[in-house]
């Protein structure tokens, strides 16, 4: 085989090994797009569920209007999943079947018993009833995250048989260069024995390379530039392209299957926030109605703002309409809310704005954020000092004389329910 056969078979190998991995690349972030998609509709449909149980438990139509929000979430999801061919058909239409059955289920229990019209009295039979549809409720319920559970298992069994498709082309790549590489260096020998002495070191660098390589070495590199002659440097550099070509497909499938760990992490936390929320909402507003006592109801309160916190996370902040608001206006209505505390702390709260640029955005999360940030200052800010807020371009900062996030903090600031103070709820 000659050296130029060699070349081009080496640049053959690299380019195969290359789209191999391209395409396995492209399929994990199908993949990925897929198990996003899968969070949503479980987190989705247990909210629903949470709303349902609601109105059974409670016996009347408080709940209906934000189990149909959540419905029409859910619904939406669904259709979601409808669209990707990553999905298994027989899991999407399990899904389907099993959201529809809840959906559906609640809906004929509802009329049954005449919840929205309070017509359920509270009576044995009407208690045995209620509990016969709850019941039914949380077996449908286990049914949809048994489907959702079943669509995971398939996109993770596909992402594990991509990173099997790259591995066993890294494999096979590497040995197909080194059975290259001898026969280029038994070409060389046969050629000259003069150009031995040049070409065989290479060829031991280019082999031991490929070796590594092979072996999951996967910062092994050829370095070419001190190859002796020519065609040695070139089937370096097509070496180390494909190795760093590896390399970056390696890396983005690791981030990949880093952001579907962290978004499976968020919707079972956003779960577990709804749940909470279900259990303990109810059981804190008969408290707060049962004593005057001020403080169980001030320690009631702070529970319950806790926990609206929780639920509100499981939400994701979904509802609201946006509308068009002015950032000016908003920091000044919210300096005016604080306006009281502040004078009580004798802290100064002010507000400069150069500029009114506007937002589209719900007005009940921007006013959270805006109250949440100036609570946070005040809380911070020592008596007799400053907090200036300044509307520039279109930007808003808030600061204060305190003495600053701690380092403990501001490593997680962006994590759910992140604080630095005891009785915080990382709004």
């Amino acid at each position: 085989m000659s050296l130029v056969a060699v070349h081009l078979a080496s640049v053959a190998v690299a380019v195969w090994t290359g789209l191999r991995v391209v395409d396995a690349v492209r399929t994990e972030r199908a993949i990925e797009v897929a198990q996003q998609a899968v969070a949503r509709f479980s987190t989705a449909t247990r909210e629903q569920y949470v709303h349902q149980a609601h109105t059974l438990l409670q016996a009347d139509a408080s709940h209906l209007a934000h189990d149909a929000e959540a419905a029409v979430l859910a619904e939406a999801s669904l259709l979601g999943l409808e669209a990707l061919d990553t999905l298994h058909p027989e899991d999407r239409a399990r899904a389907h079947a099993a959201w529809e059955a809840l959906s559906r289920g609640f809906l004929d229990d509802v009329a049954a018993l005449g919840l929205a019209e309070g017509r359920c009295a509270a009576t044995d039979a009407c208690t045995t009833a209620i509990r016969s549809a709850h019941a039914r409720l949380e077996r449908e319920a286990d049914a949809v995250e048994s489907a959702a559970r079943a669509m995971r298992t398939h996109l993770d069994a596909l992402a594990a048989r991509e990173r099997a498709r790259v591995e066993e082309a890294l494999r096979t790549c590497g040995l197909a260069l080194l059975a290259l590489l001898v026969a280029a260096g038994a070409a060389a020998v046969r050629v000259t024995r003069g150009l031995e002495a040049a070409v065989v070191p290479d060829l031991a660098t280019l082999t031991a390379v490929a070796r590594r390589l092979g072996a999951g070495e996967r910062a092994a590199r050829v370095h070419p530039s001190i190859a002796r002659t020519e065609e040695v440097r070139d089937v370096g550099h097509a070496l180390d392209h494909m190795a760093d070509a590896v390399e970056r497909a390696e890396r983005t499938a690791r981030e990949a299957e880093a952001r579907r760990i962290e978004a499976e992490r968020l919707a079972a936390l956003g779960e577990l926030s709804a749940a909470v929320a279900h259990e303990v909402l109810n059981p804190l507003a008969a408290i707060v109605a049962s004593t005057q006592d001020p403080v169980v109801r001030a320690e009631a309160a702070h529970a319950q703002r806790v926990v609206e916190g929780m639920l509100g996370f499981a939400r994701g902040g979904r509802g609201e309409q946006a509308t068009t608001l002015s950032v000016a206006g908003e920091a000044q209505a919210a300096a005016d809310r604080l306006a009281v505390r502040c004078d009580a702390r004798d802290v100064h709260v002010s507000v400069h704005a150069d500029a009114d640029p506007t937002v589209e955005a719900p007005q009940g999360a921007v006013r959270q954020v805006l109250d949440n940030l100036l609570r946070n200052a005040l809380d911070a800010a020592p008596t007799g000092s400053r907090i200036e807020v300044r509307v520039v371009d279109d930007s808003l900062t808030v600061a204060d004389e305190g003495p600053g996030i701690p380092d403990s903090v501001r490593a997680r600031l962006y994590s759910p329910f992140a604080t630095g103070r005891p009785d915080g709820t990382g709004e």
